[in-house]
């Protein structure tokens, strides 16, 4: 199948289509022209010698406020399982419940990306690789998040709101499934221009490698989204995002249209995968037959049109010919699917007894982080899955994404044993000996920046040393 490039989701300006008076776009290329040449991107060192690429994650920073309900209470207010909704006034009471003493209640650092950069910091060992933006308020709330991230070894930057409260999120479990009510307050405040006038911000955006923005932050500052991917774009960096929830897509649709073409690395669920399809009012039946065609007759327990959602989401435009895009979607318990510029891949997750399962509030984030967690070494997406599936595994055994003090030995064990499991012929990339030159730096400062995708004639990873 080749790349789409028909109205689905437009070329973005500037690379196709030109749009007259394209304010965010004109404000996006002056910040990515302005910090180019700025500095470039620094490697830490992990406990094994590893060179480890510095990740910035952008997000709405949250209180998860975590208590134990019956489904009657989530029909009580219009809530579903594993759903996620912005409060309204409907929902004050339930904070005002959880605040009441009427029920025991556990309160945990959360916020979609915040949870990620935490996993992610939490597996690599590495103090300072992963750096969280996002804005919290003047409170003991506030303090009580960054406090957690400096102890998890994550750089989070003093962003504080003078006035607003920082945001809360009602995690309500029902028969071990999450439902989210998040009162956003000062997190939806962090403004585009904090990229460029804060140096400890824009010091962290020059030495990063990879960026990673939850779908979220389109309400709070799609600008600062669209900044990030086009300074990713131009320095050769990777761009990720996350669709977050089922109503992201249709609520922030123009804002997908710009950044899509310049995301490298897109991560969901089936049923945000779909949501994402109907907002766009796909037809995916071509993508159902190359999915029949590639695949065969799949298990049943894989949605084949989640399938053909995440083979149609790869295939989308990408501002830069010369890499690929990579499609995430988790189903849960049912394999994690996972497209590459036109190839399905079916990863089935690890064994988990119901009973070990305490709820489902951050495994997703968990995932995410897994995976990053081995992006961020250069290694290949087999790998970067199997980290993801283990750790989203761990974070289902506590209550919202609790981090143990060390990484545990059972969780270690299986994460060394993954190396024999592997099955290189189907892990899409080139073997470790080519792999690390991923992680090279040419004299001229020119480095590789996509490990997913290789197009030199040598088979290696494509670096600006290659370009014509």
């Amino acid at each position: 199948m080749s790349i789409q490039s028909d109205g689905d989701l437009p070329m973005p300006p500037g690379a196709g289509e030109a749009v007259a008076g394209d304010i965010l776009l004109e404000n996006a290329k002056r910040f990515a022209k302005r910090i180019s040449g700025v500095g470039f991107p620094s490697y830490l060192k992990n406990d094994k010698g590893t060179r480890v690429m510095r990740i910035v994650g952008l997000g709405n920073p949250l209180l998860d406020v975590c208590s134990t309900v019956d489904v009657g209470y989530l029909d009580k207010y219009g809530l579903e399982y594993n759903g996620a909704c912005v409060c309204e006034p409907k929902h004050k009471e339930v904070f005002d419940y959880l605040k009441s003493g009427k029920t025991e209640v556990t309160k945990v650092p959360g916020g979609s990306c915040l949870n990620t950069m935490r996993v992610t910091q939490w597996i690599t060992q590495s103090p300072g690789a992963t750096t969280f933006l996002g804005t919290v308020g003047d409170d003991e709330y506030g303090t009580s998040l960054r406090n957690e991230a400096q102890i998890d070894g994550l750089l989070f930057p003093p962003l504080i709101h003078p006035t607003l409260n920082t945001g809360t999120c009602a995690v309500l479990i029902a028969d071990q499934q999450r439902s989210l009510v998040a009162d956003l307050g000062a997190s939806v405040h962090f403004s585009d221009k904090t990229l460029e006038q804060n140096p400890e911000v824009l010091q962290a955006i020059v030495q990063a490698s990879i960026f990673y923005c939850e779908g979220f932050v389109f309400n709070a500052s799609p600008d600062a989204i669209f900044k990030l991917a086009l300074h990713a774009h131009a320095e050769l960096k990777f761009f990720c995002m996350n669709i977050s929830a089922a109503f992201v897509p249709g609520l922030h649709k123009r804002h997908w249209k710009r950044v899509l073409p310049y995301t490298h690395y897109l991560f969901g669920n089936g049923e945000e995968a779909i949501a994402f399809a109907e907002a766009f009012e796909w037809d995916t039946t071509e993508e159902e037959m190359e999915i029949r065609r590639q695949l065969g007759e799949i298990d049943p327990s894989v949605d084949r049109r989640v399938a053909a959602v995440a083979l149609k989401l790869s295939l989308q435009y990408l501002a830069d010919p010369d890499r690929a895009r990579v499609v995430v979607l988790t189903q849960g318990a049912n394999p994690t699917i996972l497209a590459r510029q036109g190839t399905i891949k079916l990863f089935p997750t690890p064994y988990m007894a119901v009973s070990e399962i305490v709820d489902t509030n951050g495994s997703g984030d968990a995932f995410v982080g897994g995976f990053l967690s081995q992006l961020s070494l250069g290694e290949d997406l087999a790998h970067c899955v199997s980290y993801g599936q283990r750790a989203a595994k761990e974070m289902l055994k506590t209550s919202g994404c609790t981090l143990p003090e060390k990484r545990e030995m059972e969780f270690v064990r299986e994460l060394a044993s993954m190396e024999s499991e592997t099955d290189e012929e189907d892990s899409f990339e080139e073997p470790s000996a080519l792999r690390s030159r991923a992680l090279s730096i040419s004299a001229s400062a020119c480095y590789v920046m996509n490990t997913s995708y290789s197009s030199n004639p040598a088979g290696g990873p494509r670096t600006c040393m290659d370009t014509p």
